[in-house]
């Protein structure tokens, strides 16, 4: 049985696979839970659920014994400097908090990018 870090955990995907992975390992949601019932849908599977904001809190609250860490954190925020934080920054953060870390998946979105009908790159709003 891993320990496995799901974050993002309220979105479509990650709610999903965190709730079918509690089934057989130890899981840790960390999400914003501004819907109380995305919590407790996932507290009724066993999960373990950590209310933070990856972009501004203080992620010493995550467990550092972490085996596997699912990333499907996001911030549709059209704030830059917010979105890098949660969609960037904090990936980097948590692995450098998870000394057990044996496997990462990170799921990103170009839902942070602004609409157009050009190729979206760093420079990209």
């Amino acid at each position: 049985m891993s320990r496995v870090l799901v974050t993002g955990a309220t979105g479509r995907v990650a709610g999903v696979i965190a709730e079918r992975l509690a089934a057989e390992h130890e899981v840790v949601a960390v999400a914003r839970f501004s819907d109380p019932g995305a919590r407790d849908r996932l507290e009724r599977v066993g999960i373990e659920c950590l209310t933070a904001d990856l972009g501004t809190d203080d992620l010493r609250m995550v467990p550092d014994d972490m085996e596997i860490l699912l990333n499907f954190a996001v911030s549709f925020s059209g704030d830059w400097d917010a979105a890098l934080a949660v969609n960037a920054e904090s990936l980097g953060l948590l692995v450098d908090r998870l000394p057990r870390l044996e496997r990462l998946l990170h799921c990103s979105s170009m839902g942070v990018y602004a609409a157009s009908s050009h190729t979206h790159d760093e420079r990209a709003p």
